[in-house]
């Protein structure tokens, strides 16, 4: 975290010497301009050197010094003439060169003497350059201060993820803030409580069917209990091959998919399973519905809504479903006419391993990751899911963007 620091704070101190260095290069540049020829002070430096010159030539030293004591009343820079050789013609004397003051001279019509004034530059940048001193030091603390609160929660959150990463699934962020940071933090919060949870739930899943397949391995029949342990581990193969279908649903590349003949594959096959259960399953579409997206995945989608509606419902009953499209989305809606769940239920019914009646799954063969799969291709496909209860039955409503 350290070498964030310094990066931005050399960051700073750069910026702060780019924005000295072009004051001064401005401020030389606009006090040249100022004071060449041409420059706005020009006219009036010009006026006084001809008064000068003509006082001098009038009336020598005195008309002169009387001439410069009345310019001194309304300019207070230095004046004075000097001959070639630099020496003030009243004095006698050499004026020795001020550093970082400007000299503006014009020589008499014959070249034997010369107007000379003294003057601060327009743009003083000596004096300018404490100012600039005051404003590095509060840049710095300005800087310390902000750069802490930068830095302070990305180190809160990369201790968080090294502590998870090492085991500690209780690991979490205790940054309180609205903006990105505090985004962030949430999300990964959010993130290890899902994966905590997921943990606990896989591990009390592999619990049961392995405990059952020891309890078979002490049957003394042994056809009851080869048959026993067979059948948990088909229900340990049927878990993990969902839960790698949960965690590999990622979207691949896009493409145009016909929702509308898709589904009706997918409904063409699941009219076995729904015949084996004495219902019958009703399907209606609107034509053609083309949206973009992974074809595999929203097969996924389709076949487990169809048959988690199947699973549920009641046998001599039909599940209805439809896709329609309107508003810029595809709608695919199925509806059972089983017990519904309660309303309290309606969201968690997409998590993964959350079941409304444990024992009741169990007896369809249900794992538990049939919703949570389809929510999971839904977000990849930036759409929505949702359940509500029918009276009777459960609809859930799948809305996918047609682009």
């Amino acid at each position: 975290m350290r070498s964030l620091y310094v990066k931005l704070s050399l960051w700073s101190l750069a910026t702060l010497i780019f924005c000295v260095a072009v004051f001064i290069i401005t401020a030389t540049s606009l006090n040249r301009n100022l004071t060449s020829r041409g420059g706005p002070m020009e006219k009036t430096f010009d006026q006084q050197a001809a008064l000068a010159h003509e006082a001098y030539e009038r009336g020598g030293k005195e008309e002169l010094r009387v001439l410069l004591e009345q310019l001194k009343r309304f300019f207070p820079e230095a004046h004075w003439m000097e001959d070639r050789e630099g020496r003030d013609l009243i004095t006698g004397e050499k004026h020795p060169e001020v550093f970082g003051k400007f000299r503006l001279m014009r020589e008499s019509r014959d070249g034997k003497y010369q107007y000379v004034t003294e003057l601060d530059p327009p743009i003083n940048t000596q004096t300018s350059l404490p100012y600039f001193a005051a404003v590095l030091v509060a840049i710095a603390v300005l800087s310390y201060a902000l750069f802490r609160y930068l830095v302070r929660p990305l180190h809160e959150l990369a201790e968080a993820v090294e502590r998870f990463g090492q085991g500690d699934l209780s690991a979490r962020v205790a940054v309180k803030r609205s903006d990105e940071f505090g985004e962030v933090a949430q999300q990964f919060n959010s993130m290890a409580e899902q994966i905590e949870s997921l943990l606990e739930d896989v591990s009390h899943e592999l619990q049961s069917p392995l405990a059952r397949m020891q309890f078979a391995l002490e049957i003394p029949n042994r056809e009851m209990a080869t048959a026993k342990v067979r059948k948990e581990i088909e229900r340990l193969s049927t878990l993990v091959s969902h839960l790698l279908e949960v965690t590999r649903a990622q979207s691949r590349e896009k493409t145009k998919v016909d929702l509308s003949r898709l589904a009706s594959e997918v409904v063409a096959d699941c009219r076995i399973e729904a015949q084996a259960k004495e219902c019958q399953l009703e399907w209606e579409t609107v034509g053609t519905v083309e949206v973009m997206g992974d074809a595999e995945l929203l097969r996924r989608c389709v076949e487990n809504v169809l048959r988690n509606a199947i699973r549920y419902a009641p046998s001599g009953t039909s599940v209805r479903a439809s896709l329609q499209e309107g508003m810029g989305k595809a709608v695919l809606i199925v509806r059972d006419q089983g017990p519904g769940v309660p309303e309290d239920m309606l969201e968690r019914i997409f998590q993964p391993f959350v079941r409304v009646d444990s024992s009741r799954t169990t007896a369809t063969g249900g794992v538990g990751l049939g919703l949570a799969i389809v929510k999971r291709a839904v977000g990849l496909h930036r759409g929505e899911v949702r359940a509500e209860n029918a009276a009777p039955g459960l609809r859930v409503r799948v809305e996918l963007p047609l682009d």
